[in-house]
């Protein structure tokens, strides 16, 4: 297919097209703010809204390994000329940290909008809420877990942590969970809207079960860190081993 060898080929221009509409839902979000256009009850409103924006870019997040892996397959089974190799989806892989970082920035909407919105900054009622309220616990957790991901994300912090970057990030499961707990928890009897979300991150994590357990297996020799990412790491390990031998 033209249009993969394109998007290979203009990783750069898909990158910023990623970003650009990465972005839109806040824009559209504070111009529904401004605009007086959320409804009887803007508050709610908005912390639902940035809820699941946020729960949305961790799903996207998870979704990429797999999605390189079965668009392969699919390009492979329909005789594509191009897409046949996990190589020739590296620029998805590239653009998980930047979906990842979105996810951290909608979660700090939702909690700026709980805390400084809902609260008004009283820290008594925040503590109140905490005793009462067992999602703000849950949600608390997903939002703190995810401040060490978006902190470490950068080239640097990879190189400094080496092996250990690896393992920190796997907190991204720990989160997926403890998000769709949160969610569960506030939303009243009768209502199932969680449901999408918890279908769809029991298939990702499930996904990567069968692939530990190796009942699914993407590429021996993929695992799911390619080019920079990978490059990094392997420097940084590289690098340790040598001062250790000196």
């Amino acid at each position: 297919m033209q249009l993969i060898s394109l998007l290979k080929r203009q990783e750069k221009l898909v990158w910023r097209g990623i970003w650009l509409l990465s972005l839109v839902p806040a824009l559209l979000l504070l111009l529904r703010f401004y605009t007086h256009g959320l409804g009887i009850n803007p508050l709610q409103t908005l912390e639902k809204t940035s809820g699941n924006l946020a729960l949305l870019f961790l799903i996207f997040t998870l979704a990429v390994t797999p999605a390189r892996h079965y668009l392969t397959l699919i390009c492979i089974k329909l005789r594509c000329k191009d897409g046949k190799r996990l190589a020739d989806w590296n620029w998805l892989i590239r653009s998980r940290r930047m979906i990842g970082l979105y996810c951290f920035l909608y979660a700090v909407i939702h909690f700026s909008i709980y805390l400084f919105l809902d609260l008004a900054l009283d820290w008594q009622w925040f503590f109140a809420d905490l005793q009462e309220k067992p999602y703000i616990i849950s949600g608390l957790i997903s939002f703190i877990l995810l401040i060490p991901l978006a902190l470490t994300s950068t080239n640097k912090m990879m190189k400094l942590l080496g092996r250990n970057w690896r393992r920190l990030h796997k907190l991204i499961y720990l989160i997926a969970i403890s998000a769709i707990i949160h969610y569960w928890w506030l939303t009243k009897v009768g209502i199932y809207d969680p449901w999408f979300y918890s279908l769809l991150i029991f298939m990702l994590l499930a996904y990567r079960i069968l692939v530990k357990i190796k009942l699914i297996n993407p590429n021996p020799a993929d695992n799911g860190m390619v080019a920079q990412e990978q490059v990094v790491l392997t420097k940084s390990i590289e690098k340790r081993n040598k001062d250790k031998s000196k």
